[in-house]
């Protein structure tokens, strides 16, 4: 009997001491949850009001740029940048106030980091191409076009700048194949169009060249400066009376555009259309009067206007 007693004994005590250790487990566990669920609530605190605070700085960035307080928006998005310099946008954000700053060499490495953030991102390449053409690196530009096009193929845009930027480096060959290839994906692309016809007939290709100008002028009608580039090339060519069509279209947009009298002027007169060329001076003395930007062309309207008169 005792020894059974003993058995019973030692058996309760086993199972108390069991016992202890699960509530001890049961505690230890208790406490590391809590650990973590205090370090998981401070992290994620610290995440939030850090987070708020970039947006908060970039708000007040926005709000600058909004008011044209340049320098003050660069000051905020410098903070952003320090409270967390991994954030690509709080870099893209400090460039372009750098860039409305005319700080041009400080955004250019602003501009790289943002691209290597976020390398889906074409657009800030573009910008960041566009900058570095700006101050005279066109070698790193093209490499960065081009990874701007390695993402976007299909972009006219992409092609069009690197077609740009191909010509400073006196490429021009490689910089038809672009433009040829801009157009092919938006024929309507005014600079696609423009820069290819000049090409063309930079190479003695002028029915070529006049096409492509003149499907600029298609794509832009009002705008008067790409309208002119056709104008002045038919001049060019002596197609007189094209010429004149074009200037006469320049002057029904914008009948206060002083040099379209004078152009038409002259390509009357070289058509010997001399009561033509005789109000086509007039006009453009009229409209550019008391113009000192125009006083050279002015002395010369003059001069053909007289020997004109002379000639009567």
């Amino acid at each position: 009997m005792q020894a059974v007693a003993d058995v019973g004994s030692k058996a309760g005590g086993e199972q108390k001491s069991a016992q202890r250790s699960s509530r001890q487990a049961l505690t230890s566990l208790r406490v590391a949850l809590l650990s973590i669920c205090f370090v998981v609530f401070i992290t994620c605190s610290w995440f939030a009001l850090h987070t708020a605070y970039i947006l908060h700085c970039w708000s007040d960035g926005h709000s600058s740029i909004v008011t044209h307080n340049y320098k003050s928006a660069e000051e905020y998005y410098r903070k952003a940048v320090v409270a967390d310099a991994a954030v690509g946008k709080s870099h893209l954000y400090l460039a372009s106030a750098l860039l409305r700053e005319s700080k041009l060499a400080q955004a250019i490495p602003e501009l790289y980091f943002a691209a290597d953030s976020d390398l889906t991102d074409f657009r800030v390449r573009l910008l960041l191409g566009d900058v570095l053409v700006a101050t005279r690196n066109p070698v790193q530009a093209e490499q960065i076009y081009r990874q701007a096009i390695a993402i976007s193929p299909k972009l006219a845009e992409a092609h069009v700048k690197l077609g740009g930027c191909l010509l400073n480096l006196h490429r021009a060959q490689d910089a038809v194949i672009e433009f040829q290839y801009a157009t092919l994906l938006d024929p309507k692309n005014v600079k696609a169009n423009t820069n290819l016809g000049f090409l063309l007939l930079a190479n003695r290709q002028r029915r070529d060249g006049l096409t492509y100008l003149q499907r600029a002028v298609d794509a832009a009608p009002n705008d008067l400066a790409v309208r002119n580039n056709l104008a002045m090339e038919y001049v060019r060519a002596r197609m007189n009376s094209q010429a004149a069509e074009e200037f006469r279209a320049e002057i029904a947009i914008d009948p206060q555009y002083a040099i379209a009298y004078f152009n038409l002027g002259n390509a009357l007169k070289d058509m010997h259309n001399k009561r033509g060329a005789i109000s086509a001076y007039q006009s453009y003395l009229r409209v550019c009067e008391n113009n000192p930007r125009e006083q050279v062309a002015v002395m010369r309207a003059v001069k053909e206007l007289r020997a004109l008169n002379s000639n009567h």
